[in-house]
């Protein structure tokens, strides 16, 4: 377990997991007596499910599997889907840029530009406060900075 939880990604934990899964034929078909509550399709698959210990594979339950790793059932029928379609998933959580995003040194010149007014020390507390001058605002405040820039 300490090594499933030290793999770096997402991705190499799934990747452990869609090795430790075994999807085969079903080898002996039995014929079903249905009722009319029980309308089932018959198992088109074989799931086996492995725990690698001390570098030899033993095949578990599918509830010891779960336990052991701690995930869900339904990330155990994603992976089953995935295995069966032959499909290795990449996990893009948190790869995309938000479009609202500014470059570092475009927020350290407005950072620079806030910190160039004057500030007005309170009296009236015990903590110490640095205040804006009142009549700066956040229009005027931009409409300097874009000058400043421009220059």
């Amino acid at each position: 377990m300490k090594m499933f939880y030290e793999m770096h990604s997402k991705n190499e934990q799934d990747l452990h997991l869609q090795r430790t899964i075994e999807i085969k034929e079903i080898t002996r078909k039995r014929k079903r007596i249905e009722t009319e509550e029980e309308k089932e399709k018959p198992k088109s698959k074989s799931v086996q499910y492995f725990l690698i210990v001390d570098g030899q594979r033993i095949q578990v339950c599918k509830k010891a599997f779960i336990n052991v790793y701690n995930i869900s059932n339904k990330k155990i029928r994603w992976l089953v889907d995935l295995l069966e379609n032959n499909i290795t998933l990449v996990d893009m959580r948190g790869k995309n840029i938000s479009a609202n995003t500014m470059p570092y040194e475009y927020c350290q010149k407005i950072h620079e530009h806030i910190l160039s007014f004057p500030t007005k020390d309170t009296h009236y507390t015990t903590r110490l406060k640095n205040y804006l001058n009142p009549k700066l605002n956040v229009k005027t405040m931009h409409t300097m900075f874009l000058e400043s820039i421009q220059n």
